[in-house]
């Protein structure tokens, strides 16, 4: 992939200044940082040969779940297990399966919103559009600055009303290419939240 470009260190092996190499090629000597959900594609470049072993830089990683500050201030119990896990009551007497499904609702798509959203389909500027997507990759992103600032809306899956055992929250499950336990850490401390993605596992790509 772009983010981990192998065809630039191929490149690169057979030229010791990438200044020389040819200039329809990517080029780089270092990957300066590699996560372990690259090990196979490591490991596969590493008897073909064009990169030396790999060794640690000192630098940590650590993948978490995050949430945004102004949703913690106004309800800091999703800061703890105790305020997700579906094993006890909020002071307000709601589960916290029905809180995570009223307080994180479903991403759409610029594409979608235009078309579920919106009468004109975005011909017309508004708080969250000031057009329509213009490309098929446009039509895919979540988020594009100061031009789609992104819609969230509930959907079925929010519904506790009408789904009171299944309803979830929404959680941005990453790249199947990361090392990512969202799945499996939301499964056995029974938090009920669970991705959407356009992805083959539900989860969000790259670029979106």
């Amino acid at each position: 992939t772009m983010l981990y470009d192998y065809d630039a260190l191929r490149t690169a092996y057979n030229y010791s200044d990438c200044r020389n190499s040819p200039s329809d090629q990517p080029c780089a000597h270092v990957l300066p940082e590699i996560w372990n959900g690259q090990d196979f594609l490591v490991s596969q470049a590493e008897k073909e040969g064009f990169i030396e072993s790999t060794v640690g830089s000192g630098a940590v990683g650590r993948l978490a779940w995050y949430i945004p500050s102004y949703t913690a201030k106004k309800d800091p119990t999703l800061l703890s297990i105790f305020g997700l896990a579906e094993t006890a009551n909020t002071t307000n007497a709601r589960s916290n399966r029905q809180k995570l499904a009223d307080t994180f609702k479903r991403p759409f798509n610029w594409k979608d919103y235009c078309e579920l959203f919106t009468t004109d389909n975005c011909t017309i500027p508004d708080d969250i559009a000031q057009r329509a997507p213009e490309t098929s990759s446009e039509s895919a992103k979540f988020f594009v600055s100061g031009i789609f600032n992104g819609k969230f809306n509930a959907t079925d899956e929010n519904d506790c009303n009408a789904n009171p055992s299944t309803c979830t929250g929404h959680i941005v499950a990453p790249d199947c290419k990361w090392a990512s336990h969202v799945y499996q850490q939301a499964y056995h401390l029974n938090i009920t939240v669970k991705s959407n993605g356009p992805g083959p596992t539900e989860n969000y790509n790259y670029f979106e």
